[in-house]
């Protein structure tokens, strides 16, 4: 799921923690440093889907160390979490009443585009199309897209 990079990124944040339970608290903390530089409309799910990547990474790859770098064009919010993991096969769509797997589901639900890159590290990266460049329609979370 390779994805090349949107044009004219400007990075807004590189940040590493260490993969412990606090990671999730800690990365939706670093975000605070952004101070407005993302867009309202955009920020709860930056928040949101950080939150859910940053669990993944500490359930499942055994990581010592998970990153997170956010980037910002005149068109998108790019976020990215990196970790030492080996990758991973996507599992199906979760069922309701399922307890976990629902982070990717969220992603792929809420972001305009997404994907994993394994080419050293890996990374799941995901981006925002931001309002000021023509917005973005809202799906309904449990419907799906067309």
């Amino acid at each position: 799921m390779g994805h090349q990079r949107s044009s004219n990124l400007q990075r807004l944040l590189a940040r590493t923690f260490k993969a412990d339970r606090q990671a999730p608290g800690e990365a939706r903390n670093a975000l605070r440093a952004l101070n407005g530089s993302l867009d309202h409309e955009l920020a709860e799910d930056v928040r949101l889907l950080v939150s859910e990547l940053v669990t993944n990474s500490l359930r499942h790859t055994g990581s010592a160390d998970i990153v997170l770098e956010v980037w910002r064009s005149d068109e998108v919010v790019r976020v990215a979490v990196s970790d030492q993991g080996a990758g991973f096969d996507l599992a199906g769509r979760p069922q309701p009443g399922d307890a976990s797997g629902w982070g990717l589901f969220m992603v792929d639900r809420l972001a305009d585009r997404w994907g994993v890159d394994n080419s050293g590290d890996t990374s799941v990266w995901f981006e925002l199309i931001r309002p000021v460049a023509g917005g973005r329609e809202r799906r309904d979370f449990f419907e799906p897209s067309l």
